[in-house]
């Protein structure tokens, strides 16, 4: 089961439980934290009120970053192959090409 992302959880705490393959979200919001020196430290929402953001857009990144969460964890429980966040494909799905 993924842990909800909330806004009071540090950037590096949602990169660090969900892979970099959420910071894709944050990228759509012109939010480029993965590489930020304050990502350890700095809270989701903090961050956001940093680059501008309102309240409702802080809670609408959160609404959103959990649906990509939920459709991660379920491409890592099929295998579907999005889940990696190097662009590899999952063991599973490499498994199924073969047969």
């Amino acid at each position: 089961m993924t842990k909800e992302i909330t806004k009071d959880m540090t950037i590096g705490e949602i990169l660090q439980e969900h892979g970099t393959a959420i910071a894709e979200v944050m990228f759509d919001k012109g939010m480029h934290c993965v590489g930020c020196c304050g990502a350890s430290f700095e809270s989701l929402e903090q961050g956001c009120k940093a680059h501008g953001m309102d309240d409702e857009q802080v809670d609408k990144l959160v609404e959103d970053l959990n649906k990509k969460a939920k459709e991660l964890a379920k491409g890592k429980k099929e295998g579907c192959g999005c889940c990696c966040s190097h662009g590899e494909k999952c063991e599973t799905e490499e498994s199924k090409e073969k047969d």
